[in-house]
């Protein structure tokens, strides 16, 4: 493959020259051709399977790019074909940055060497609902079914770490997320429902006339992005002072509105001493992490 045309030249082997002018225009035809610019990287950006592949694309897309433009690399959004394959690449160090729950964020900081930049403003906590003449006890729930979003989705390890694996209840997870999940416990198909607290404070009250609190779980960080080993540690401090603006690019409005809960859609610094211990609800909960 010609790389230019000074390489040609240099690099003629019907050029007559002494043994000396021989020796110089070997080593500089080998420099020519071993140190060949680098090829920009490309790093793989990701985050929980929430919604279909094609909606995910449709909302994390303009973030990548946002990426792209502050690191200088190539960023791609890669949607996890289900959560059994997002755990699976979030173990195998496969992600270079990722936006999800603490839980997740902790675990990465103690095993991948990931590193976190930005946190949206709020916080996530869960609350365990039934009805009126339901279950009366967290212990009275051991064994039914409890609509929730897909383990390992922080509403449902919050769940399932006030259980002991022998007697943790039945998770039923049905389709359309948190709103699909209070749907199926209205229609009965539960015996109980953890939603996030902020899903509830939205709801018209005659949503939730007649239900009953049976846990609330502690206030945690909220979704928070994570960068990874590949990420050149000296652009740590731009993404965390551009992602800051974020909120002011209205390419970015769409996801933040819809990632924001109950805060306003505003990234702030995160620190890693916030997500202290929170592995455990992965490690000490969930199945082959």
């Amino acid at each position: 493959m010609h790389r230019t045309d000074t390489a040609d030249i240099i690099c003629d082997p019907f050029i007559i020259e002494t043994v000396d002018a021989m020796f110089y225009r070997f080593v500089l035809c080998l420099s020519l051709v071993l140190f060949v610019p680098a090829v920009s990287a490309q790093l793989v950006f990701s985050a929980p399977p929430r919604e279909d592949a094609a909606e995910a694309r449709r909302f994390y897309t303009p973030l990548a790019k946002e990426l792209s433009r502050i690191v200088g690399d190539q960023v791609v959004f890669e949607a996890p074909e289900s959560w059994a394959a997002y755990s699976r690449h979030i173990q195998e160090g496969h992600y270079d940055f990722v936006l999800d729950g603490p839980h997740f964020v902790a675990w990465r900081i103690a095993h991948t060497g990931h590193v976190p930049l930005v946190r949206l403003d709020g916080h996530l906590d869960y609350t365990l609902f039934t009805h009126q003449d339901g279950p009366t006890s967290l212990d009275a729930l051991k064994f039914d079914k409890v609509c929730s979003m897909a383990s390992p989705n922080l509403a449902a390890v919050v769940l399932l770490a006030q259980f002991s694996p022998y007697h943790a209840p039945k998770l039923v997870a049905p389709r359309g997320g948190v709103k699909g999940s209070f749907e199926a416990f209205l229609s009965a198909r539960c015996s109980a429902v953890i939603l996030p607290s902020y899903f509830l404070e939205k709801l018209p009250p005659e949503k939730t006339a007649g239900l009953r609190t049976l846990f609330t779980s502690n206030k945690l960080p909220n979704l928070t992005l994570t960068a990874g080993p590949r990420v050149d540690p000296r652009a740590h401090a731009d993404l965390v002072a551009a992602l800051g603006q974020a909120h002011t690019l209205p390419t970015l409005k769409p996801l933040l509105q819809k990632l924001a809960g109950n805060g306003t859609g505003i990234f702030l610094p995160a620190t890693s001493s916030a997500y202290a211990g929170n592995e455990k609800l992965l490690e000490g909960v969930v199945w082959g992490w």
